[in-house]
């Protein structure tokens, strides 16, 4: 077992945590939900480091206008959604940006990645 402070060796090169926000409304439950905010952070599994951050804001097809307690709740606006994104193309963009960011990760053919949630909704 590894000391206090030492790391332990990783199947993994990094950890991409994700921590999504989707629609909601209070006290039920709104079918589909939709992500309306993309996070990630990639992390370096041997050394702990944020090594690069993604963020785009997605616009939800099925629930195009956020509730007033899904603003408040999550702190994202309806101008922050409305024209962005849509969930394929956010996809897209956090491909693009995984592949230029473990682009540097030594002379490995394969980068090994674990995706991490931050919460028990994501």
């Amino acid at each position: 077992m590894a000391a206090r402070g030492q790391g332990l060796e990783q199947d993994f090169d990094f950890f991409v945590v994700v921590d999504f926000e989707a629609t909601c409304v209070k006290d039920a439950r709104i079918f589909p939900q939709e992500i309306i905010e993309f996070p990630a952070v990639l992390v370096d599994s041997a050394t702990g480091r944020i090594e690069s951050t993604f963020r785009r804001y997605v616009r939800p097809k099925h629930h195009p206008v956020l509730t007033q307690f899904c603003r408040e709740l999550t702190g994202i606006r309806q101008e922050d959604v409305d024209g962005n994104v849509d969930l394929g193309e956010a996809l897209w963009l956090h491909d693009t940006w995984l592949k230029a960011a473990t682009a540097g990760a030594g002379n490995k053919r394969r980068v090994r990645l674990a995706i991490v949630s931050w919460g028990d909704w994501d």
